[in-house]
């Protein structure tokens, strides 16, 4: 996707059974564990940036995890 970066880390999205949000060992490769259920709802949380909405920002998942998931494309909130 070329609206995501790399800076200094990697970001890996896997569906798994149990949500537990996003997990590192090494704090450079990070892996996001969310439920399939889970992802189609981060899908419906994105769709207004699909429609052009590039000023706001939104948490992707509401999990007890120290790791938030925050989209923002303009780089701010």
């Amino acid at each position: 996707m070329d609206f995501i970066h790399s800076i200094n880390c990697r970001l890996t999205l896997e569906v798994t059974p149990e949500s537990i949000g996003i997990i590192s060992a090494d704090n450079y490769q990070f892996f996001c564990r969310l439920t399939k259920g889970e992802y189609e709802n981060m899908i419906r949380l994105l769709e207004p940036f699909c429609a052009g909405n590039l000023d706001a920002y939104q948490w992707l998942y509401d999990i007890d995890t120290p790791i938030e998931f925050l989209f923002s494309p303009g780089g701010g909130w």
